[in-house]
């Protein structure tokens, strides 16, 4: 495009230059100069025509040239544009009418002309001034029109250098970008040259074997994987006929009619279908199985067919032992399940006899340590007896033997007794436990033993795949015949679509995030199904991965006449000249209120309760209360910062004491909680016992008087410190839980333990990963503070507030104490 206009403007350059180098153009102007020149002629042969004759032949001569430019002008094409300006055609016009008005003379005879010459003198004297602008409009005319036209070539001349340049610059850059695309494929060329090169040595070292042939079916490449799975050499077969190669001879025609088929339909069924296992054959004839994909590319125009082969003899073989292993243990496991039920059996009745000797013998131990033993022989005892009514569930339930005892009960009681059970377990999870539908007591017949068992089974579940989430509890009625549905809804991790059918079947443990974290037999959900059918309900369970899981029961619960509760609970003793008093409770737990509430509405207290600590300070500085329970850990204002405004102001129960009431409590936070004022500390989970001791020794004035004497209160333990283990702990968590629940509890803090210890002794340096080393240590003395193994919890806590203090040396040496303590617990435990 721009070299087409730098030719066009050259040619229109030189058609310019061409016109103003020819010669019509200054003979043009001669013509119009000489115009004026003739007409002076003309005029001077007037003048002297009346001497002689010849003159008169001069005149005529004279008055022809002046007619022929005068007609030259009028008529040629040269003086075309000059005719269209306005002044030289009147010019012409006024020549052309002093010889319009003079011709006749001339032509006529010379008497006349000769007479007529004043005549034509005057008439010439007037056509004087339009023969002279005829001749100066002429030559300045074109004058301008050759200046316009050099204008004109200059103008064409600079564009043409323009266009010259931009030309140039064009074909700079076109150069510029065919030396970056040669560069460019230079570069390609070397990449494609190691690609090559690269997957030369992929194939050369690939482990599976690589055959590529061509349509015909002959061999292109033989990679040394191949030469050594079949036994030629390279050279050997390339150009070969690959079926009768490789292939086995009863799969030969199989092999040629497919690729027939792909060839003449490109129909696929072996090519491009992913890993098929096939039969391939050796260079001595043996046959032996192959995992085979077969892909297809573009070589030189047409296509090849890429094979990997794997050898997976030995595979076949594993595979072969293993399923007959699956065999041979599960005929193995179905006589172990037969031996456990004839056993279980066997073992449970001299178990029960043994049981209730013990229970004789209580009564006739004559010191403590004779009432220890029979104490460590009961726990024994029951946790056997435990697990061999798993079984003997198991058992009863699949052969329907399982008796029922329908009795009424509350059932929002009891689920919410569940629920302040599991709270320590939830807190260890950083989970919220929630219970709805249990805002009014909910009286039906059932089996109250079984449904405990079937909750605990369900919520233990949903907390122990749940981490800082939760776990709600949803009680319905859904019919007035006595249809109750009871869900368990939580946000852990969830079950997979393929093993939700495989939750309820006996010994599965699922495979999951946390299952390294849980421990758990297998039993309890399938043992929960049988129970709900044989209570003639249904079970189910819906879930979705990584957002929760939701287990639903519908249960015929008839409704119960209304009791009361003083009938049903066990009697707590207390002082005859136990004083009534009203206590604040400021918690913001629905389920820790609840539960505090009834055990002192229990002992006929009088309770009020705060939801946060914002909310308690309000209801103490506006009302005077005999004891106030104050929570710690809460939202909006927390227990330490609610008691310092609390004793801080002029409200009505500045100075009435105030107990702390909390889950871990380490030596650091008692000494904070006294310093903000607190008077007693009560740690979770709280026994009716303890809780009304507290109330009655401030009742009897023992509070008063040891903060009068500038005197703290204890931590309120039922036994001393040193102990191992707080008997009284597991005593309160058997009867709230039932023992189910306790030995699950222990399972998990046991398994959870022995995690951090295998860390301890595996490491060359522990503190390597300090921070998950501080979370591990916190995380177990929360569940040994929950066991009540007191010592435990409190040297985790040290040795996490060393970890935080960066103060390892010291560390390291207490750390290697740490596994002796663990064992002495654990065994004591377990005793």
């Amino acid at each position: 495009m721009l070299l087409a206009a730098v030719l066009y403007f050259s040619s229109d350059v030189r058609s310019k230059l061409d016109e103003m180098a020819s010669s019509t153009t200054d003979n043009v102007q001669w013509s119009l100069s000489q115009i004026q020149v003739e007409f002076l002629l003309l005029e001077e042969a007037m003048l002297h025509s009346h001497v002689t004759w010849s003159e008169y032949d001069t005149l005529q001569r004279r008055y022809d040239i002046f007619y022929s430019r005068i007609t030259t002008l009028q008529q040629s094409v040269i003086y075309e544009d000059l005719r269209m300006v306005p002044e030289f055609k009147v010019a012409l016009d006024g020549a052309y009418q002093f010889l319009s008005d003079t011709v006749s003379f001339i032509d006529g005879p010379r008497a006349e002309l000769r007479d007529a010459l004043p005549e034509m003198i005057e008439l010439a004297h007037d056509a004087h001034s339009d023969v002279r602008a005829l001749s100066l409009f002429g030559v300045s005319h074109f004058v301008n029109r050759a200046d316009q036209r050099r204008t004109e070539v200059t103008k064409t001349l600079t564009q043409v250098g323009g266009l010259t340049i931009v030309t140039f610059t064009f074909f700079g850059v076109v150069l510029v970008a065919l030396l970056r695309v040669y560069d460019s494929t230079q570069q390609r060329a070397s990449a494609l040259a190691l690609v090559s090169s690269r997957l030369e040595a992929v194939v050369g070292t690939a482990l599976d074997a690589i055959v590529v042939a061509d349509r015909d079916g002959r061999i292109m490449e033989f990679n040394p994987a191949a030469e050594a799975i079949f036994g030629y050499k390279r050279d050997e077969v390339i150009g070969q006929d690959m079926a009768r190669v490789i292939i086995p001879p009863h799969l030969r025609e199989a092999h040629r009619n497919g690729m027939a088929r792909h060839l003449e339909t490109g129909k696929k069924r072996v090519i491009d279908s992913g890993r098929i296992e096939l039969e391939a054959m050796r260079r001595d004839g043996t046959i032996f199985p192959v995992e085979l994909a077969v892909s297809t590319a573009r070589s030189r125009g047409r296509d090849v067919f890429i094979s990997y082969l794997r050898d997976i003899s030995s595979r076949r073989a594993a595979d072969a032992a293993l399923l007959k292993a699956r065999d041979d243990a599960l005929a193995g496991e179905k006589a172990k399940a037969d031996m456990l039920a004839v056993m279980s059996h066997e073992i449970r009745t001299p178990l029960n006899g043994m049981l209730g000797t013990l229970d004789l013998l209580k009564d006739s131990a004559t010191n403590d340590e004779q009432k220890e033993y029979l104490r460590l022989m009961d726990v024994s005892g029951r946790q056997l007896l435990h697990h061999v009514n798993d079984v003997l569930d198991i058992t009863r339930l699949d052969a329907s033997t399982m008796t029922l005892n329908e009795e009424p009960f509350d059932l929002a009681e009891t689920v919410l007794d569940l629920a302040a059970s599991f709270e320590p377990t939830a807190r260890n999870g950083s989970n919220e436990l929630i219970v709805e539908g249990a805002d009014a007591p909910i009286w039906v017949t059932g089996d109250v033993v079984r449904l405990r068992q079937i909750l605990v089974n369900l919520i233990g579940n949903a907390l122990k795949f749940t981490l800082v989430g939760k776990v709600k509890l949803v009680i319905a009625q859904l019919s007035e015949d006595g249809l109750v549905e009871i869900a368990v809804e939580d946000t852990g991790i969830g079950i997979a679509p393929e093993d939700l059918k495989r939750v309820f079947e006996d010994f599965v443990t699922l495979d999951s995030t946390y299952d390294r974290k849980v421990s758990g037999t297998g039993l309890g959900l399938g043992i929960s199904r049988r129970i709900v059918e044989a209570m003639g309900g249904t079970i189910d369970v819906q879930s979705e991965l990584d957002v929760g899981t939701r287990v639903e029961m519908c249960l015929p619960m008839p409704a119960a006449e209304m009791r009361d509760h003083a009938q049903l609970q066990d009697v707590v003793v207390r002082p005859a000249n136990a004083q009534v008093m009203t206590v604040l409770i400021v918690e913001d737990n629905p389920i820790n209120r609840i539960v505090l509430r009834r055990m002192l509405e229990r002992g006929s207290h009088t309770v009020h309760e705060a939801h946060d600590g914002v909310e308690g300070v309000k209801m103490a500085e506006s009302y005077r209360y005999d004891v106030i329970l104050m929570d710690i850990s809460m939202p909006k204002l927390n227990g330490v910062d609610a008691t310092r405004a609390i004793r801080a102001g002029d409200g009505a129960s500045r100075d009435v004491p105030i107990v702390a009431t909390t889950a871990h409590a380490q030596q650091s936070d008692r000494e904070k909680f006294l310093d903000a004022g607190m008077s007693h500390t009560l740690i979770k989970p709280i026994t009716q016992q303890t809780l009304f001791d507290v109330l009655d020794e401030f009742a009897t004035g023992v509070g008063a008087a040891r903060r009068s004497a500038g005197l703290r209160g204890p931590m309120l333990r039922p036994v001393p410190a040193d102990d191992l283990i707080d008997a009284t702990v597991i005593g309160a968590l058997a009867h709230a839980m039932g023992s189910e629940a306790v030995s699950e509890i222990m399972g998990a803090f046991q398994v959870q333990g022995e995690a951090l210890m295998a860390r301890l002794r595996s490491s060359d340096d522990p503190i390597a990963e300090a921070e998950d080393l501080a979370a591990e240590m916190h995380k177990l003395a929360g569940s040994a503070g929950v066991l009540g193994a007191n010592p435990l919890a409190s040297e985790l806590s040290q040795l996490e507030m060393m970890v935080r203090a960066q103060q390892y040396e010291p560390l390291r040496h207490r750390l290697k104490e740490l596994p002796c303590l663990w064992e002495r617990t654990i065994v004591y435990l377990a005793d």
